[in-house]
């Protein structure tokens, strides 16, 4: 079986993401997915469309059949749709992130159920928004020995992000400095500052800041991919220890 996925040209990286997972989903139940940005792609076929609201289609879309995109940010819709194939199932989010969530919320119901070709008869239809505008995780830094196994893993921070991503979390904050001496201040770890030659880490090289500005872009960016917005939290950019011998309060 063949399955037709039509999207519109302008989706932002997190929406191509959901589209991935989606066609990725659609490929390990054995169907056949060809990609496309023209409906003429889809005619007499299993169609699934996806778009967000800036989508020209989604006029038709909503002529046709009858329905709206919630207002909220990250919301979306998933509905059987008239006017285009026999099967056809639309997904159209208010934004990127809300395109990327009808992805997975479509990869749910195809993972429950035993042939993936059932959901074109079997589609739960739904209209979703947030209840939470801001679902985030922290991550504190404290030990050099303990986080060097997993802090440089792309293959870790591709899992964790794809986990955090599929239950719809959308922030997420790297903690630099809470209560420790350990990266205070950061910015040593990450690049020379050339106007503080005395401000420097002791056993850090070059080479250690470039693995660690790489690691901290990586990080960030594969966030933004997944739709998750990237935070660095600072806690402090004194030792601790020597805030408390300078202050009578402490």
């Amino acid at each position: 079986m063949q399955i037709v996925v039509i999207s519109n040209a302008s989706l932002g990286e997190s929406a191509r993401y959901g589209i991935g997972e989606l066609a990725k989903t659609l490929g390990e139940h054995g169907v056949d997915i060809k990609e496309s940005e023209t409906l003429g792609d889809g005619q007499d076929k299993k169609i699934i469309l996806i778009g967000n609201v800036r989508w020209p289609l989604l006029e038709q879309l909503k002529s046709q059949n009858g329905f709206n995109v919630p207002s909220k940010r990250e919301s979306y819709i998933i509905a059987k749709v008239d006017g285009f194939s026999d099967d056809s199932i639309c997904i159209i989010g208010r934004d990127d992130v809300g395109v990327e969530y009808g992805c997975f919320d479509l990869i749910e119901q195809i993972e429950a159920l035993s042939q993936a070709e059932d959901i074109f008869h079997q589609l739960a239809t739904r209209s979703e928004s947030p209840d939470l505008s801001v679902r985030g995780l922290y991550t504190f830094l404290h030990n050099s020995d303990l986080e060097k196994e997993w802090l440089y893993s792309d293959e870790l921070w591709d899992s964790y992000f794809s986990m955090l991503a599929r239950n719809r979390y959308n922030e997420f904050t790297l903690v630099f400095g809470h209560q420790t001496a350990y990266l205070v201040p950061m910015y040593p770890y990450f690049f020379k500052i050339g106007e503080y030659p005395d401000v420097y880490v002791e056993g850090i090289r070059e080479c250690d800041q470039r693995k660690n500005l790489m690691m901290l872009q990586y990080i960030s960016n594969l966030a933004e991919k997944m739709g998750i917005k990237f935070f660095m939290g600072i806690w402090q950019s004194k030792p601790l220890e020597r805030i408390r011998k300078q202050s009578k309060y402490i």
